[in-house]
């Protein structure tokens, strides 16, 4: 198992056995594929860029006929800048599936935002229960957070940053951050689901803290309409994916990667596993498709 400069690579491997199976799709020579991508953990190296072996292998999916979208919880603030080296990929669907922005066209084509009166109540029945909850949002503005959440954060520059959100109930708001001191994670997605009464999509990530959209907004439903529009079905999507935010993507598409450095729940709901991204994961199981012509 050799990193991302070597010539070599380990092949995605199949978790279980669909031999003479086309549950998933057996992917011929020339059958084009849309291939979404999540950024953090994923297609970016730990060091937050996309290496250059990735970014060729993209170019060569899309020489190949196949399309390439990006599936991620960032703002376009701060994932577009990411990916402009990125040649191939054009389309990014953002914040959990709450809009698409298209790096071309430079704006938000569109998007399911939570109305700014819905956030605030969503906040003021949260801090019943937890009255130390601190919030942060995004809005076609920015994104801004109470000063509380951002203590609770230690570096700000930890955090996504960018434009001017305002006053949560000033716009509305395609995510609200949630954080609190006792619970995170699973256990603060479970409780907040639980407070909202299913009134919001609550979804955890490797953050601390959990996000809530619109209810049915996700990376699954956020890709299906992007690949409807492109003329993909679920059986012609292969996703790839490393944490929880991504259980969704990868339940609907027809091929879903694991990475090698993702966590055991979406190893478990995945049909095939790569690399981690220190190691170019992406790279090495779109390099051995085309090759190969199939799965």
């Amino acid at each position: 198992m050799l990193l991302c400069g070597s010539e070599f690579y380990l092949p995605g491997r199949l978790l279980d056995s669909y031999e003479g199976n086309n549950l998933y799709g057996q992917v011929e020579k020339h059958l084009n594929y849309l291939i979404a991508v999540d950024l953090d953990g994923t297609l970016f190296a730990p060091s937050g860029n996309v290496s250059k072996r990735t970014r060729m292998a993209i170019e060569d999916a899309c020489s190949s006929g196949h399309q390439v979208v990006a599936v991620t919880g960032r703002s376009w603030r701060t994932a577009a800048t990411r990916l402009k080296p990125v040649s191939g990929i054009n389309r990014i669907i953002c914040s959990n599936g709450a809009y698409e922005y298209r790096l071309d066209e430079r704006r938000i084509t569109w998007s399911c935002p939570v109305p700014g009166a819905d956030a605030t109540a969503w906040c003021n029945k949260i801090r019943e229960h937890f009255p130390q909850a601190s919030f942060g949002w995004e809005s076609a503005e920015g994104l801004g957070y109470e000063a509380e959440f951002l203590v609770a954060a230690g570096d700000p520059d930890s955090l996504e940053q960018g434009g001017d959100a305002g006053l949560m109930a000033a716009s509305p708001a395609y995510k609200i951050f949630i954080r609190t001191p006792k619970l995170a994670r699973v256990e603060l997605q479970q409780a907040v689901s639980d407070i909202l009464g299913g009134r919001a999509e609550v979804t955890p990530s490797s953050a601390p803290f959990v996000e809530a959209s619109l209810p049915g907004v996700n990376k699954a439903t956020g890709l299906s309409r992007v690949a409807n529009d492109l003329g993909f079905s679920s059986a012609h999507t292969m996703a790839f994916g490393d944490n929880l935010n991504d259980l969704p993507m990868l339940e609907w598409a027809g091929v879903s990667i694991a990475m090698g450095n993702a966590v055991e729940e979406v190893k478990s709901v995945s049909n095939r596993l790569t690399l981690s991204n220190s190691e170019c994961g992406v790279a090495v199981f779109i390099e051995e498709f085309l090759a190969k012509g199939k799965l």
